[in-house]
């Protein structure tokens, strides 16, 4: 019985461990929509990791998407998120970030251009809000 408890125990610990080394995975990023208009997302890329839904995705005005890091490595990683207005004319919205598994936190540095509309962050635990809105 007490080489189970050890083997649960050492699994546990092997875990937490392996989360700790990574503290990106499992990051969210999330889209608020304040436009009346529906967003077209075009780009969704991550250089060192993932995020997930990928492909071309849709965030329907006055909404929310949450996008979440995953499989992230040791470097920084440089991300970038474009939107696209559906109605015409279009326009263009971009999101761009790094990310760095430093220590025990993910730590995120915002490097968005410019864009047609405002774009606000706010940076909480475990994840950053931006907010698209008119200016």
């Amino acid at each position: 019985m007490n080489k189970l408890k050890m083997a649960c125990f050492a699994s546990l610990f092997a875990a937490g461990i392996a989360q700790a080394s990574t503290p990106c995975d499992g990051f969210e990023i999330k889209i608020k929509n304040s436009l009346p208009d529906d967003l077209l997302v075009t780009k969704i890329d991550l250089q060192g990791g993932e995020l997930q839904p990928g492909g071309i995705q849709k965030v329907d005005g006055k909404s929310e998407q949450v996008f979440t890091v995953n499989n992230t490595g040791d470097a920084v990683m440089k991300g970038s998120l474009t939107f696209h207005t559906i109605s015409l004319p279009s326009k263009t919205v971009k999101v761009q970030f790094d990310l760095e598994n430093s220590g025990l936190i993910c730590e995120h540095t915002d490097t968005s251009p410019a864009s047609d509309y405002n774009v606000e962050k706010t940076r909480l635990p475990g994840k950053v809000n931006y907010t698209i809105s008119a200016k």
